[in-house]
């Protein structure tokens, strides 16, 4: 508990020559996490009173609770690398005391990994300095590019890049694009667009989309890639 009530306090040794003292204080309710002083006053049945003062310190033992993301696993092309988002936005933290507990992450957002699997460690701390943490893995799966792959990554343009919503696709390849494929850092397919008859320029928006980082599959009837863009 954040707080412990009055009654904790105990009961003062008090004396008086004609007996029938009262002894009160004035602490609150529940006294709160931290130091504080409590003035107690004896008054007897004349009216004539004394004080002294009691320190109480309560303090907050207790750890946050933390339910990190669970495992996922994100795509890259060959030979890229994937930067590592921020995930303490999935995790969820709950404390006693503190409303919202500080979240950290290791490796930090912003770190780039390669193929494989890296252990992601979320911190929960609370104001008191009580923490507690836990892992989740994400594995980084390298998709390997074909001859038709990388001629098409190489000829396809998505731009601007970071961009506010609205998104360009520029196709200077002869490859048919048949499908766009929209998915978020947990692997999650937020969008797909159809490009039945698309040309050489599409525009589409993803403006109802959170910030953050999303990764583009763009398929074609002989060959695919992927891009990343960032939403501002």
């Amino acid at each position: 508990l954040c707080t412990t009530p009055n009654s904790s306090l105990g009961t003062p040794t008090t004396t008086d020559n004609c007996g029938g003292e009262i002894a009160t204080n004035d602490a609150p309710a529940d006294i709160p996490v931290g130091v504080t002083t409590v003035i107690w006053t004896v008054t007897d049945t004349a009216g004539n009173t004394a004080t002294c003062t009691q320190t109480i310190t309560v303090v907050d033992a207790e750890d946050p609770t933390l339910t990190c993301p669970a495992d996922l696993t994100v795509d890259v092309n060959e030979g890229d690398l994937f930067t590592i988002p921020d995930y303490t936005g999935d995790a969820v933290a709950a404390d006693n005391c503190t409303a919202s507990p500080t979240l950290t992450q290791d490796p930090a957002a912003g770190t780039q990994v390669g193929a494989g699997a890296t252990v992601i460690t979320i911190t929960a701390e609370d104001e008191s300095g009580n923490s507690t943490s836990c892992i989740f893995a994400l594995t980084v799966n390298e998709i390997i590019l074909g001859l038709d792959d990388n001629a098409l990554s190489n000829q396809i343009a998505l731009y601007p890049n970071p961009t506010s919503g609205q998104l360009t696709l520029l196709n200077t390849s002869d490859e048919v694009l048949t499908a766009i494929t929209i998915t978020d850092v947990n692997g999650r397919i937020i969008q797909t667009i159809k490009l039945s008859d698309a040309g050489s320029e599409t525009n589409f928006s993803i403006a109802s989309l959170a910030q953050g980082m999303y990764f583009v599959k763009i398929d074609g009837e002989n060959a695919s890639t992927i891009k990343r863009i960032i939403k501002q």
